[in-house]
């Protein structure tokens, strides 16, 4: 099948499509339909980069992200995935870091990965496309992110910030670089609103 690569760079289409192959590959030896894929051919196929010691965990979700983005932008087909497949994922993590390959807090992700990753997001809808960039660019946790409020949003000496409350309730002032500050107000500015920061996607507005 041929794919339109449209809004995505140079170095994404490739690594799209060159994680495109290794599923198809991977499905036609094991008699699976690639397209559109049901969950349990992606759970399985997440089993089957388990036992691959050279994929880590963050490789699976930047693969899985290609593929969804396949599904949904490139051949505009029903995307499966859903908790049966987070389950599959969680597990890879587990097992690598039961198996000492736990990977280092500062740089879970590579900077194509991370960037891979924000274009995801960034097809995805704004909503996604602010939260992925705090959490790539931050390293704040979800729990804390989705803990947020919008009135957490300030600035500082003329730098946008992010009150975070961690632990014992004490608050931390995290600045925001101009990359994800403009991803932020883009969120904000499509949908208006008070309260929680990251709201559940209103039906009313499918790409939030």
């Amino acid at each position: 099948m041929k794919f339109e690569f449209t809004g995505l760079s140079p170095n994404t289409r490739r690594a799209y499509a060159a994680a495109w192959h290794k599923f198809s590959e991977w499905c036609t030896k094991h008699s699976r339909m690639p397209l559109p894929a049901t969950e349990q051919t992606l759970v399985n196929y997440v089993a089957f980069l388990s036992a691959d010691t050279n994929c880590s965990p963050s490789t699976a979700r930047v693969s899985l992200a290609a593929l969804r983005w396949m599904h949904r932008r490139g051949a505009r087909v029903l995307w499966e995935g859903g908790d049966r497949l987070e389950m599959a994922l969680k597990a890879l993590e587990q097992h690598r870091a039961d198996s000492g390959h736990r990977p280092k807090p500062a740089r879970v992700f590579s900077a194509k990965q991370a960037e891979l990753l924000l274009e995801e997001a960034d097809a995805d809808g704004y909503r996604s496309s602010a939260l992925i960039a705090l959490m790539l660019y931050t390293g704040v946790r979800i729990g804390e992110l989705l803990s947020l409020q919008v009135s957490d949003i300030s600035q500082e000496k003329g730098v946008p910030v992010l009150r975070i409350a961690g632990r014992g309730r004490k608050r931390r002032s995290l600045p925001v670089i101009p990359a994800v500050y403009v991803r932020l107000e883009r969120y904000l500015s499509s949908y208006p609103h008070g309260g929680p920061l990251f709201v559940i996607r209103p039906p009313s507005l499918p790409n939030l």
